[in-house]
Protein backbone atom coordinates (compact mmCIF):
# COMPACT_ATOMS: atom_id res chain seq x y z
CA UNK A 1 0.00 0.00 0.00
CA UNK A 2 1.46 3.37 -0.92
CA UNK A 3 2.48 5.72 1.90
CA UNK A 4 -0.13 8.33 0.93
CA UNK A 5 -2.94 5.87 1.55
CA UNK A 6 -1.41 4.72 4.83
CA UNK A 7 -1.21 8.32 6.06
CA UNK A 8 -4.77 9.04 4.97
CA UNK A 9 -5.98 5.79 6.62
CA UNK A 10 -4.12 6.68 9.82
CA UNK A 11 -5.58 10.18 9.74
CA UNK A 12 -9.15 8.89 9.27
CA UNK A 13 -8.65 6.21 11.92
CA UNK A 14 -7.23 8.69 14.43
CA UNK A 15 -10.06 11.15 13.69
CA UNK A 16 -12.63 8.39 14.33
CA UNK A 17 -10.92 7.43 17.61
CA UNK A 18 -10.86 11.08 18.75
CA UNK A 19 -14.57 11.50 17.88
CA UNK A 20 -15.53 8.35 19.81
CA UNK A 21 -13.42 9.31 22.83
CA UNK A 22 -14.82 12.85 22.93
CA UNK A 23 -18.41 11.58 22.76
CA UNK A 24 -17.72 9.10 25.58
CA UNK A 25 -16.21 11.81 27.76
CA UNK A 26 -19.08 14.20 26.98
CA UNK A 27 -21.60 11.49 27.90
CA UNK A 28 -19.78 10.75 31.15
CA UNK A 29 -19.60 14.46 31.96
CA UNK A 30 -23.37 14.89 31.26
CA UNK A 31 -24.19 12.01 33.63
CA UNK A 32 -22.14 13.54 36.45
CA UNK A 33 -23.79 16.96 36.36
CA UNK A 34 -27.31 17.42 37.70
CA UNK A 35 -29.36 19.38 35.23
CA UNK A 36 -32.45 21.21 36.55
CA UNK A 37 -35.76 19.48 35.85
CA UNK A 38 -37.78 21.08 33.07
CA UNK A 39 -40.58 23.38 34.29
CA UNK A 40 -44.14 22.11 34.08
CA UNK A 41 -45.98 23.59 31.12
CA UNK A 42 -48.46 26.32 32.06
CA UNK A 43 -52.17 25.49 31.76
CA UNK A 44 -53.71 26.18 28.36
CA UNK A 45 -55.36 29.55 27.86
CA UNK A 46 -58.80 29.63 29.42
CA UNK A 47 -58.23 26.40 31.34
CA UNK A 48 -58.79 26.46 35.10
CA UNK A 49 -56.64 24.23 37.31
CA UNK A 50 -58.58 21.85 39.54
CA UNK A 51 -59.33 23.11 43.03
CA UNK A 52 -59.42 26.82 42.09
CA UNK A 53 -62.53 28.90 42.90
CA UNK A 54 -65.14 29.24 40.18
CA UNK A 55 -65.77 32.84 41.25
CA UNK A 56 -62.61 34.75 42.17
CA UNK A 57 -61.47 38.37 41.89
CA UNK A 58 -63.65 41.22 40.66
CA UNK A 59 -65.43 40.82 37.33
CA UNK A 60 -68.49 42.01 35.47
CA UNK A 61 -70.89 39.95 33.44
CA UNK A 62 -73.99 40.18 31.34
CA UNK A 63 -76.57 37.55 32.05
CA UNK A 64 -80.09 36.47 31.42
CA UNK A 65 -82.58 34.36 33.31
CA UNK A 66 -85.39 32.34 31.76
CA UNK A 67 -88.32 30.97 33.76
CA UNK A 68 -92.13 30.99 33.56
CA UNK A 69 -92.19 34.79 33.58
CA UNK A 70 -90.47 37.08 31.10
CA UNK A 71 -86.70 36.85 30.64
CA UNK A 72 -84.52 39.16 32.71
CA UNK A 73 -81.41 40.89 31.38
CA UNK A 74 -78.84 41.52 34.15
CA UNK A 75 -75.61 43.44 34.62
CA UNK A 76 -73.77 41.22 37.10
CA UNK A 77 -70.77 42.55 39.05
CA UNK A 78 -68.97 39.96 41.17
CA UNK A 79 -66.23 40.17 43.76
CA UNK A 80 -64.90 36.91 45.15
CA UNK A 81 -67.78 34.60 46.11
CA UNK A 82 -70.24 37.52 46.39
CA UNK A 83 -72.44 37.82 43.29
CA UNK A 84 -74.64 40.83 42.62
CA UNK A 85 -77.00 41.72 39.83
CA UNK A 86 -79.23 44.51 38.66
CA UNK A 87 -81.55 43.97 35.74
CA UNK A 88 -84.73 44.70 33.88
CA UNK A 89 -87.63 42.50 32.79
CA UNK A 90 -90.20 43.69 30.25
CA UNK A 91 -93.44 41.83 29.55
CA UNK A 92 -96.07 42.58 26.92
CA UNK A 93 -99.33 40.64 27.32
CA UNK A 94 -101.97 40.76 24.54
CA UNK A 95 -104.17 38.09 26.14
CA UNK A 96 -105.84 40.43 28.62
CA UNK A 97 -108.90 42.55 27.84
CA UNK A 98 -106.55 45.45 27.20
CA UNK A 99 -102.97 45.15 26.05
CA UNK A 100 -100.67 45.52 29.01
CA UNK A 101 -96.95 46.23 29.16
CA UNK A 102 -95.17 45.79 32.48
CA UNK A 103 -91.58 46.38 33.45
CA UNK A 104 -89.79 45.13 36.57
CA UNK A 105 -86.55 46.19 38.23
CA UNK A 106 -84.64 43.15 39.54
CA UNK A 107 -81.91 43.20 42.23
CA UNK A 108 -79.97 40.01 43.02
CA UNK A 109 -77.48 39.12 45.74
CA UNK A 110 -75.85 35.73 46.29
CA UNK A 111 -72.95 34.28 48.27
CA UNK A 112 -71.28 31.12 46.97
CA UNK A 113 -70.63 28.88 49.99
CA UNK A 114 -69.25 26.07 47.82
CA UNK A 115 -66.95 27.74 45.28
CA UNK A 116 -64.65 25.18 43.61
CA UNK A 117 -64.22 25.07 39.84
CA UNK A 118 -66.30 23.99 37.88
CA UNK A 119 -69.23 24.20 40.37
CA UNK A 120 -70.49 26.82 42.83
CA UNK A 121 -73.62 27.06 44.96
CA UNK A 122 -75.02 29.16 47.76
CA UNK A 123 -77.92 31.22 49.10
CA UNK A 124 -79.46 33.93 46.96
CA UNK A 125 -81.94 36.72 47.59
CA UNK A 126 -83.83 38.34 44.70
CA UNK A 127 -85.93 41.49 44.93
CA UNK A 128 -88.09 42.62 42.04
CA UNK A 129 -90.48 45.53 41.89
CA UNK A 130 -92.81 46.68 39.19
CA UNK A 131 -91.69 50.05 37.80
CA UNK A 132 -94.31 50.29 35.05
CA UNK A 133 -97.34 50.79 35.14
CA UNK A 134 -97.67 50.83 38.98
CA UNK A 135 -94.32 52.31 40.02
CA UNK A 136 -92.94 50.45 43.06
CA UNK A 137 -96.37 49.44 44.45
CA UNK A 138 -95.97 45.72 43.76
CA UNK A 139 -92.84 43.76 44.66
CA UNK A 140 -91.58 40.24 45.24
CA UNK A 141 -88.89 38.96 47.58
CA UNK A 142 -87.45 35.55 46.68
CA UNK A 143 -85.00 33.77 48.99
CA UNK A 144 -83.50 30.67 47.42
CA UNK A 145 -80.50 28.51 46.59
CA UNK A 146 -78.45 29.10 43.44
CA UNK A 147 -76.32 26.63 41.45
CA UNK A 148 -73.63 27.58 38.89
CA UNK A 149 -71.60 25.38 36.55
CA UNK A 150 -68.82 26.22 34.06
CA UNK A 151 -68.54 23.31 31.59
CA UNK A 152 -66.52 25.16 28.91
CA UNK A 153 -63.18 26.94 28.66
CA UNK A 154 -65.08 30.09 27.61
CA UNK A 155 -65.99 32.63 30.36
CA UNK A 156 -69.59 31.39 30.37
CA UNK A 157 -71.43 29.90 33.33
CA UNK A 158 -74.87 28.33 33.37
CA UNK A 159 -76.99 27.99 36.43
CA UNK A 160 -80.29 27.50 38.08
CA UNK A 161 -82.00 28.27 41.35
CA UNK A 162 -84.85 27.13 43.56
CA UNK A 163 -86.88 29.89 45.26
CA UNK A 164 -89.63 30.62 47.73
CA UNK A 165 -91.51 33.57 46.18
CA UNK A 166 -93.14 36.14 48.48
CA UNK A 167 -95.19 38.56 46.33
CA UNK A 168 -96.77 41.67 47.80
CA UNK A 169 -99.39 43.35 45.63
CA UNK A 170 -100.77 46.76 46.59
CA UNK A 171 -104.29 46.28 47.94
CA UNK A 172 -104.39 42.52 47.30
CA UNK A 173 -102.22 41.16 50.14
CA UNK A 174 -99.29 38.76 50.15
CA UNK A 175 -98.96 35.54 48.16
CA UNK A 176 -96.33 32.93 49.08
CA UNK A 177 -95.44 30.23 46.54
CA UNK A 178 -92.62 28.12 45.32
CA UNK A 179 -91.16 29.67 42.22
CA UNK A 180 -90.29 27.72 39.12
CA UNK A 181 -86.56 27.15 38.82
CA UNK A 182 -84.88 29.54 36.42
CA UNK A 183 -82.21 28.71 33.86
CA UNK A 184 -79.47 31.33 33.75
CA UNK A 185 -76.59 32.07 31.43
CA UNK A 186 -73.85 34.62 32.25
CA UNK A 187 -70.97 35.77 30.08
CA UNK A 188 -68.18 37.22 32.22
CA UNK A 189 -65.63 39.84 31.30
CA UNK A 190 -63.25 42.12 33.23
Amino acid sequence: MPAVFRCRAALVCSAAVIAVLSSISATAHAQDSTAPAPAAPPPAAGEMPAGQPLYEGTHFGIGTSFNTTSPVLLLAPQTGPLLLGVGLAVDYDRNKATDQTTSDLVLVGAYMIHNVFPFAMGPELDYSTQIMPNGFKNFALSPGWAFWYAPWKAPIVIGGAVFLNIAVADGRGTVVSTASPAVRIVFGFH
